[in-house]
């Protein structure tokens, strides 16, 4: 038969029993908290851990800093060497009409066109383009000599567009001369074309 358990027994039993009620009872009110706490703490340190990462790659990019800071600084200054401010916007179109005046050229109308903007992504802070249309009626061979003029201006121009058409006045001028002249010949000589160019330059903006 067994014996039975004797008080000191019972009392380590009912004490060991206590103490796993109490752990169960801890790990219910604590352990879920520290469960989610230390699940956020991993979630934290790998979102730290990822823009770390990105600050790396960042940094691989441009191994040196100061002198990418130095070659932006020298372009912007080079846009200023080359470019001008919005206030000198009339002194271009003045500079525009008087270069055509040089050659065989009517000039119908000279404006800047602020609606147009054409490869600006790279531009450096503080430099923008500026465009400036030109309609003329000229011959052929004027056009070329005039464009080839406009590199030689004090301030450096892109020619962003062309769009030529034929000038129907000008050949109706050139058929009322044909009394004792071929055809042809009076044509080659008069006919002459309505241009639109599109030029471009670099606006310096001032602070």
């Amino acid at each position: 038969m067994f014996k039975k358990p004797s008080k000191k027994m019972l009392d380590i039993f009912v004490t060991a029993g206590s103490f796993v009620v109490i752990l169960f009872i801890l790990y219910l009110l604590v352990g879920r908290n520290v469960s989610k706490y230390e699940q956020k703490m991993k979630e934290l340190f790998k979102d730290k851990q990822a823009k770390l990462t990105e600050s790396e790659n960042l940094v691989k990019a441009i191994p040196n800093p100061q002198k990418a800071i130095e070659e932006m600084e020298t372009k912007a200054e080079d846009f200023k060497e080359m470019g001008f401010s919005r206030k000198q916007i009339p002194r271009l179109v003045q500079m525009l009409g008087q270069s055509a005046g040089k050659f065989d050229i009517t000039v119908n109308s000279i404006r800047p066109r602020d609606d147009l903007h054409i490869n600006e992504a790279d531009l450096p802070a503080g430099v923008n383009k500026v465009y400036i249309e030109m309609i003329f009626s000229t011959p052929y061979r004027a056009l070329g000599d005039y464009i080839k003029s406009l590199g030689e201006l004090p301030i450096s121009f892109v020619l962003e567009s062309i769009n030529l058409e034929r000038d129907e006045s000008s050949s109706e001028a050139a058929v009322e001369k044909t009394d004792k002249k071929p055809l042809e010949k009076v044509e080659e000589k008069e006919q002459k074309l309505t241009a639109t160019l599109i030029l471009s330059t670099y606006m310096v903006l001032e602070i």
